[in-house]
Formats: C-alpha cells, sequence, structure tokens
C-alpha cells in the first residue's frame, strides 16, 4: 500500500486550433471562469482547472503525442440536468444519456465531454469528475495505475475506472475518437511531495526535471512527471498551502 493518496484530477490540458474560439465556447458553461496565462488559455472550474494550449504546444513537457480534438472527459454539476437547460440544450449533441441524468457534447475542437448531475452532491461546486484515456496494453496501464501509483482499480461496463478519493481516470481499451498518448493531467497527493518522489522510485519519471514549480487550479505547487506506458503525461503535485484536501 502507497504511503500516499492521490485525490483528485487538478486540471487537465487540451490542445486546441482556435484559442479564441475554444475560451468562448467553454464561457458559455456554466461555473466555468476564463482567462489568458503565458498564452495559454485557462478555463477555470470549481476547484480545477482546463488548460488549453494553441496547438502545437510549446510548454515543455508535453504528452507524447498532442493533438487536437482526440480528449474524452467528465464534468459533473451539483443538482439536475432541468436546473441548467438554458446553458446545455443548445449545445447538446445526439440523444440524452439513457438514464436521463445527462448527455455529451463536443467543444469546437472535437473533445468529447460528458455533462452528468448529481442530485445527493453535499459540494457546492461543479467538478472535472474524470478523465478517459486509451490503452495499448491494458495489463500494462494497470500496472502503471493500480501499482506504482497505488490507486483502486473498478470494472465498470464503460472501461476500467482508477479511482482517486474524488473523481477517477477510466482507460479504455478501444474507443472512438481517443488516440493513445494524447493525455496530459495533474493529480493532487496529499502527501510531501519529496516522500512521494522517494516511494515511486524506479517510476518512469520524465528525464531530468526532477521536482518542478507549478501553479495548479488553487495556486503554488510542487510537482514532478512521469509518463505511463502509453506516453500520457502523469503530473503528481502537491499544494504549498493544502487549502483543499480533496
Amino acid at each position: 500500500m502507497k504511503m500516499f493518496r492521490l485525490l483528485r484530477l487538478d486540471h487537465i490540458v487540451i490542445d486546441t486550433g482556435n484559442l479564441q474560439q475554444s475560451l468562448d465556447f467553454y464561457a458559455k458553461l456554466p461555473g466555468f471562469k476564463i482567462s489568458v496565462e503565458k498564452g495559454r488559455g485557462v478555463a477555470g472550474i470549481g476547484q480545477q482547472k482546463i488548460n488549453i494550449h494553441q496547438y502545437p504546444p510549446v510548454l515543455t513537457p508535453a504528452a507524447l503525442h498532442p493533438m487536437i480534438g482526440h480528449q474524452s472527459f467528465g464534468l459533473e454539476y451539483p443538482g439536475t440536468p432541468e436546473q441548467f437547460q438554458e446553458y446545455f440544450l443548445p449545445l447538446q449533441v445526439g440523444a440524452p444519456a439513457a438514464s436521463q441524468s445527462g448527455f455529451f457534447i463536443n467543444d469546437p475542437d472535437g473533445n468529447q465531454i460528458e455533462i452528468g448531475f448529481d442530485r445527493t452532491s453535499p459540494r457546492p461546486l461543479p467538478r472535472i469528475q474524470y478523465l478517459t484515456l486509451l490503452a495499448a496494453d491494458m495489463e500494462a496501464s494497470l500496472r502503471f495505475y493500480a501499482e506504482t501509483l497505488g490507486m483502486e482499480v473498478m470494472q465498470s461496463k464503460n472501461g476500467i475506472l482508477c479511482g482517486l478519493v474524488t473523481g477517477y481516470i477510466r482507460i479504455v481499451a478501444e474507443g472512438s475518437g481517443l488516440t493513445r498518448g494524447t493525455g496530459d493531467f495533474c493529480l493532487i497527493t496529499d502527501a510531501d511531495i519529496e516522500a512521494a518522489q522517494r516511494e515511486l522510485a524506479g517510476a518512469p519519471f520524465v528525464s531530468n526535471l526532477g521536482i518542478v514549480m507549478r501553479h495548479g487550479a488553487l495556486g503554488p505547487m510542487k510537482s514532478m512527471y512521469l509518463r505511463d506506458p502509453d506516453g500520457n503525461l502523469v503530473e503528481l503535485a502537491e499544494y504549498i498551502e493544502k487549502k483543499i484536501t480533496s
């Protein structure tokens, strides 16, 4: 058992062919706050954010195969679909989910976004619930997320779920519109990052980086970077001021 926990997604990275168009889209969704920082777009939601990079990316490190429109992730809102009709119905693509609890939309670059709702959620803020990754070798991916990172693995009809304290990473063997190695995301740990680094000795760290200072959705943090077996970039981070735990 790992001596640290992975609490939640802090941010995910998407690449866009038109930064302003992408920012305009996310600005229309409830709960998002839009800004531009150091040449990249930021779509903040609750205690998390989506970093939007103009393609091709110039910031490093990056996913092994960054691409436009090859991400799939889920947003969850407290409440019911009816409370958000004015926002989502004009953007809705395809039929609502069979459970009528949510639906899918696509952003201007073709990224697929599942919009879900939790009627019983005590959380007052919306959140990024999950990110989907396409695996070439499911066993190798599960060894990385379950054994190396210590995430709890759960089987579902929609793939393998690797659980965080809040939310999860979904791993699938096939998926329309997905490409291997395009993922770029950050997970928050509750441990000192130096202790986590020692415990992960021998893990596939990104070379010559070590622990670096970054700025997450909630402020300054210390980060280290790994690559999973498909080349997705996995950032593990500890906030300098641990105001938020999950």
